[in-house]
């Protein structure tokens, strides 16, 4: 079970009790399809997990305000802010359910921004703005660790620092041990204790709140004393929780 999410829940019921969200009032979930989550055309990707099936990008709406989650078990469901109570955040789906819940919440309370992914052009403008962003975060010879196989930040930052400078883990088998842009993608769980050694900043999926592995990531960072952000639509409202900082530079 993911103890942050534990934390995310306690304030849901705070916030029910405050009265700011009614426990009866509907909240419906779906996942996406391939082009309504990215969009359509020559701009389009084809690397992206989610335009080979091999994650999924689930949707929940509350009062109009839409909420998401990247997801390898995706679900159609409806229900109540209640049954969000009742949730097995040990299991990966209710996980991802109670992530993009949980971001529609606060994004339909006014408290955090960017819960939609980004779609078309925005997709490569996003990417190049991190790049931007991470030549002015990291200093000469400063390497950075980005945690979660996401194509367009490898190669922006592969194009900004060189790629002998950028370290990619991931934990999907299908991307360990192929070079990307130059960048070999190392596991996730058996290299991820050396390659926070040879870095300076790290980039994270807020994927891994959804995947359970955030916690213990969060924990290896901290005692590596390597500063992090957090990055896409999944993590808005932990990131907001937390007070960690995330980037998700062209959603809505």
């Amino acid at each position: 079970m993911e103890p942050v999410l534990e934390r995310c829940r306690a304030w849901l019921k705070e916030k029910a009790y405050e009265g700011a969200v009614e426990p009866e009032e509907a909240i419906a979930a779906r996942p996406l399809l391939p082009r309504e989550a990215l969009g359509e055309g020559d701009a389009i990707r084809h690397d992206y997990p989610l335009r080979k099936g091999r994650e999924f990008l689930l949707e929940a709406a509350f009062r109009g305000a839409r909420g998401q989650a990247f997801t390898e078990r995706p679900v159609h469901w409806t229900g109540t802010v209640r049954d969000l109570d009742t949730l097995d955040l040990g299991k990966d789906e209710e996980r991802a359910l109670f992530v993009a819940s949980l971001n529609a919440v606060t994004k339909a309370l006014g408290l955090v921004n960017n819960t939609v992914h980004c779609r078309n052009e925005s997709l490569n403008r996003c990417a190049s703005r991190v790049g931007e962003r991470l030549k002015e975060k990291l200093g000469a010879g400063e390497n950075l660790l980005i945690v979660g196989y996401q194509p367009a930040f490898i190669e922006a930052a592969a194009a900004a620092l060189g790629p002998e400078r950028v370290r990619v883990v991931d934990l999907d088998t299908a991307n360990i041990g192929r070079t990307v842009f130059g960048v070999p993608v190392a596991d996730g769980q058996k290299d991820l204790g050396k390659l926070l050694e040879e870095a300076r900043f790290a980039l994270v999926t807020g994927s891994s709140l959804v995947n359970g592995t955030y916690g213990n990531l969060e924990k290896r960072l901290q005692s590596a004393g390597l500063p992090f952000v957090l990055f896409g639509t999944s993590a808005a409202a932990a990131a907001l929780l937390l007070g960690i900082e995330r980037w998700c530079l062209e959603s809505e």
